[in-house]
């Protein structure tokens, strides 16, 4: 998903189609995320009850990349084991604070 949002802009690759763009955003939002809501049902985390790991780490870069160069909001009603685990993972200095330092780079570059 990443990759056809700013694979344009970023890397020189040709322009994606409307429907390209429409079905990675279709499964990335209505697949993957409800996926994962599933996955984070009862549990704090995605691989241990007790403390975030390099996995919470990667998939909440990724979810709040898309998010961002989207403009995609996380509803609460929509996905709400989802919306917690990232509110949980955001909570944590250095992982929230990447997302400002991302925003930057975004203007910066204009992407």
């Amino acid at each position: 998903m990443i990759r056809i949002l700013v694979g344009p802009k970023a890397f020189g690759e040709p322009l994606y189609s409307r429907e390209q763009i429409e079905e990675g955003k279709k499964e990335f939002f209505e697949v993957i995320l409800k996926q994962l809501d599933a996955m984070l049902k009862d549990k704090e985390y995605l691989c241990t009850s007790v403390e975030f790991s390099a996995v919470d780490i990667a998939f909440y870069n990724e979810i709040s990349t898309v998010m961002l160069l989207s403009g995609f909001k996380l509803k609460r009603t929509q996905f709400p084991n989802l919306f917690a685990w990232i509110g949980r993972l955001a909570d944590v200095a250095e992982i929230g604070n990447s997302d400002d330092r991302f925003l930057e780079v975004l203007t910066k570059y204009g992407i």
